[in-house]
């Protein structure tokens, strides 16, 4: 009976051990979704990784376009060109259907002093090999005639309002840089208004008359730099080519130093000779002088 009890209580030794493992493994099994349902995760991660089933990754920024180095190279430059001509003038004018006409002979300091207005300025645009030039003058002044041809009159006046526009494209045909030759072709406009007065002892000669002319030109224009901010620059152009009695023509040096990027100060000397010829009116004048101006490069 002994060995009976003692087999019957390592039985319910056994059977509580069982129970007490079996509680545990609850316990733990109880507990362990705190602990496992991480890994699960981090494996499903790693799943989705693996099947390329994650988000997208953010799109990277947009590159930015590095600037066309050779863009500037097809703009176009311009310039523009205030000056003041210093010119002195000397010629004729007269009326050959009247038989009339006054010499005129004025330096400089005579036309300033008999100036009623004044005008002058010159354009220029380039693009590449492709180069534009516009240049307007416009004189108002009033001249006392001189050595008038018929004896008659004793003095007279004589208001002119003079008004020439040039215009030309052409081809930079030499193109290093400061060193460049452009060779133009174009047109001149010159407009007329000339009125004038003759008076004498027993009568009076009063006559006006405004003709204008368009002439075609060709010419061209030089640049040599003469160190690292001083240049020698050379203009020169002729017209009035289709028409036998009217005949136009100029020439310009100048010295020109840059003052900064932008502003260019320039120096020389222009001569300019105006010829119309028509039964209304004979204008015969040439005009020289020294030239100052400034140019601004936009």
């Amino acid at each position: 009976m002994k060995r009976g009890f003692a087999i019957g209580l390592m039985m319910a030794a056994g059977c509580f051990g069982a129970t007490g493992a079996a509680a545990a493994t609850t316990d733990a099994a109880e507990a362990a979704p705190e602990t496992t349902v991480p890994a699960l995760d981090t494996a499903l991660a790693v799943d989705e990784t693996q099947t390329g089933t994650q988000a997208p990754a953010p799109e990277p920024a947009a590159a930015v376009d590095a600037p066309d180095v050779d863009a500037s190279s097809s703009n176009w430059e311009a310039s523009f060109t205030p000056y003041l001509w210093l010119a002195g003038t000397a010629g004729n004018v007269g009326v050959p259907k009247f038989g009339q006409g006054v010499e005129i002979d004025k330096s400089f300091a005579d036309m300033l002093s008999n100036l009623n207005f004044a005008f002058m300025g010159a354009v220029d645009a380039r693009r590449k090999r492709f180069v534009m030039r516009g240049d307007l003058m416009y004189l108002s002044m009033t001249a006392k005639a001189e050595n008038i041809l018929n004896q008659a009159f004793l003095s007279g006046r004589v208001d002119a309002k003079t008004t020439i526009a040039t215009a030309s494209i052409g081809v930079r045909v030499v193109d290093q840089g400061p060193l460049f030759l452009d060779v133009l072709v174009g047109g001149r406009i010159i407009g007329l208004n000339v009125d004038m007065k003759l008076t004498g002892p027993n009568q009076t000669f009063s006559y006006g008359t405004s003709p204008s002319n368009v002439s075609p030109l060709i010419g061209a224009r030089l640049h040599v730099p003469l160190g690292e901010k001083w240049g020698l620059g050379v203009y020169g152009d002729v017209g009035g080519l289709l028409h036998n009695t009217d005949v136009k023509w100029q020439a310009l040096a100048t010295i020109q130093y840059d003052i900064s990027r932008r502003w260019t100060a320039i120096a020389g000397y222009r001569h300019m000779q105006i010829h119309h010829e028509s039964q209304r009116l004979d204008f015969d004048v040439n005009m020289n002088g020294p030239l100052l101006g400034f140019s601004y490069k936009f």
